[in-house]
C-alpha cells in the first residue's frame, strides 16, 4: 500500500491541533503546524465544505496521540460517515481534500514542501 508524507503528516497535525490547549506553549514548528490547520479550517469554511470541516474535526481531532491501533482510523472514519449520513467514500474524498489544502497553507508558512513516497 503506498503511504505518502502528505497524508502522514496532515494527519498528524490535524491529531495535535484537536488536543491542543489555548494556555500551550509553542515552539516555532508547532506554530507553524497550528496556523495551517487553522486557515484549511478557515479556508473550507469559506468554501462551505461542512463535510471536510465536521469530518476533520470528528475524525483526526478525534485520534488519540501516539501510535494508533491498526484500523482505528478506518474505524472512525466509518461511524462519523454513518452519523453523517453520507457515504464513506465521500468522507474520505473531503478528508483528502482537506489534506492537500493543509499541505499548501504548511508549504507557504514554512517553505517547505512534502512529497510523496511510494
Amino acid at each position: 500500500m503506498q503511504q505518502d508524507n502528505i497524508k502522514d503528516f496532515a494527519i498528524a497535525a490535524f491529531r495535535y491541533r484537536g488536543h491542543l490547549n489555548d494556555t500551550d506553549i509553542l515552539s516555532l514548528e508547532e506554530v507553524y503546524i497550528n496556523m495551517a490547520v487553522t486557515s484549511t479550517i478557515r479556508h473550507l469554511d469559506i468554501e462551505r465544505d461542512y463535510i471536510a470541516i465536521e469530518g476533520v474535526k470528528r475524525v483526526y481531532y478525534q485520534l488519540p496521540l501516539g501510535n494508533l491501533k491498526r484500523g482505528l482510523l478506518t474505524e472512525n472514519t466509518k461511524r462519523v460517515a454513518m452519523d453523517m449520513h453520507i457515504e464513506e467514500r465521500t468522507l474520505w474524498r473531503h478528508l483528502a481534500r482537506a489534506r492537500n489544502i493543509f499541505n499548501c497553507y504548511y508549504e507557504k508558512f514554512t517553505d517547505t514542501k512534502l512529497s510523496g513516497v511510494t
